[in-house]
């Protein structure tokens, strides 16, 4: 069962992974949308269900704060799915994406669930992220 969301947050963590900040934002399912908060947060932009609310994280390097990737996730009272997620080509395999799956995890105390629209890079990662569970990704 996924805990949900229960009020609009947004912090930023520092240093982890190693040499990156991430900005996070945390909005809750039933969040006005008129609210001048939500300007660049608007659920109606997340495409999987969030009745259990969204999370939006903005990865930039420590010391600079230049803009590396971002991720959207939303869960319903299911599983967390990933809406989006990029990292910058040259940042990637350094445990970005493995940060913002374990901190939404943790925020939703829930696991995430894998897309079924998966990049070769999304399978490796997938693959690893499962396994390390003792679990395995179906085709």
């Amino acid at each position: 069962m996924v805990k949900a969301i229960e009020e609009f947050l947004c912090g930023k963590l520092s240093d982890h992974p190693p040499g990156y900040d991430l900005e996070c934002v945390v909005v809750p399912a039933n969040f006005d949308v008129g609210d001048p908060r939500l300007h660049d947060y608007d659920p109606r932009s997340i495409s999987v269900p969030q009745t259990s609310g969204a999370v939006w994280f903005r990865v930039l390097e420590a010391g600079t704060d230049r803009y590396i990737g971002h991720a959207t996730f939303a869960a319903d009272e299911f599983a967390i799915r990933c809406d989006t997620i990029d990292v910058s080509s040259s940042h990637r395999r350094k445990g970005i994406a493995t940060a913002l799956y374990d901190y939404v995890e943790d925020i939703f105390d829930a696991l995430t669930q894998p897309s079924e629209l998966r990049t070769e890079e999304a399978r490796l990662f997938w693959d690893k992220r499962l396994a390390d569970r003792g679990a395995k990704l179906t085709p």
